[in-house]
């Protein structure tokens, strides 16, 4: 949506230009920042401000919001951090004593 409105705004600012010299290219410049930021974002940035929040490593922070996409769509990608923080909490109160848990929640 932030690409479309950024889309709309090189349009209508430059409407006396032509279309294919001018306006077309600026419209694919925005585009292709608009897609090369939000990419940067969503792989990169997001995963390690959750790793850092939440003691967790960037790489698990990805599988998990992947995981939650693939499983519930959009509400999935939203609730797949706090599922998790929740699931691993309670693996840490009731299943501390396997190993596998252990390395997930940081014990040593």
């Amino acid at each position: 949506m932030g690409a479309a409105f950024g889309v709309l705004i090189v349009f209508t600012s430059n409407i006396g230009f032509d279309f294919y010299s001018v306006i077309l290219n600026r419209i694919i410049i925005v585009g292709v920042t608009f897609m090369a930021m939000q990419t940067l974002d969503n792989y990169i940035i997001q995963p390690s401000i959750y790793s850092d929040k939440i003691r967790a490593h960037p790489l698990e922070i990805f599988v998990v919001i992947l995981v939650g996409a693939k499983v519930y769509g959009m509400v999935g990608m939203v609730l797949a951090i706090p599922v998790f923080i929740i699931l691993r909490a309670i693996a840490k109160v009731f299943f501390s004593h396997i190993r596998a848990v252990q390395k997930i929640t940081n014990e040593d």
